[in-house]
């Protein structure tokens, strides 16, 4: 039995902030957590810290991007003063906005696809003046590029409701099929530096999907798109 405390998750900023978003939690557990969060830091190579994934014990220290968009996400909703990690956290998701493309699984291995990532810059951008306000164009650059390439329907759904959220008009999409989506991958091989050219590969991945949240997907993009 003790094995199989390596595979169960701890706490993690992600769901955290997500939990907090959707209850409706009270400021001051926000602001509680934030104060938590200055605790479990990651020390970037050439980079001053940002927040880590996990709160778990003995846990590796790691970043992901969308954890990150939806820690800033939840401390912006409740209008938290920034904290010189939050600078630092701003800073580096600036900085990493062009590398989407090209690295989405070493930017944000549990989510690992650019319209995931980039629908959680542009969730953030498009709801509140940060200080990743000036990458705004960048990020419209770089949802057109990812347009350029052929995705599943739901993929494509999603980058097109971020340009429409950034402020663009869209023409009007027909397909709405869920196959071959996923939004969100367990990497079990991951935390193991020995073997993280393996867990990057399909076969070695675990991928989620839910038709609710499929169905709010669309809803959305509607809803946008009538607009």
């Amino acid at each position: 039995m003790q094995y199989s405390d390596h595979f169960r998750l701890p706490d993690d900023i992600d769901d955290t902030a997500l939990v907090h978003i959707t209850q409706n939690s009270p400021k001051a557990e926000v602001e509680e957590l934030h104060q938590l969060c200055q605790n479990f830091l990651h020390q970037l190579p050439n980079r001053e810290p940002v927040y880590c994934t996990w709160f778990g014990k003995n846990m590796p220290t790691e970043t992901d991007l969308c954890a990150l968009l939806n820690l800033m996400y939840l401390f912006n909703q409740y209008q938290i003063p920034y904290s010189k990690i939050d600078i630092n956290t701003y800073n580096y998701l600036a900085e990493q906005i062009t590398n989407v493309l090209r690295q989405p699984f070493q930017l944000a291995r549990h989510y690992a696809h650019p319209a995931l990532i980039l629908y959680h810059y542009t969730r953030l951008i498009s709801k509140f003046s940060t200080p990743l306000d000036h990458i705004r164009t960048t990020l419209l650059q770089e949802i057109h590029k990812t347009l350029e390439t052929p995705h599943p329907p739901m993929f494509r759904i999603l980058l097109e409701t971020s340009l429409m959220k950034l402020g663009e008009t869209r023409p009007p999409l027909n397909d709405f099929s869920d196959k071959d989506f996923y939004t969100f991958i367990g990497a079990p091989l991951a935390p193991f530096p020995s073997l993280f050219k393996w867990a990057s590969l399909p076969a070695y991945q675990m991928f989620w999907t839910s038709k609710i949240h499929n169905f709010a997907l669309i809803a959305e993009y509607q809803y946008y798109s009538d607009a």
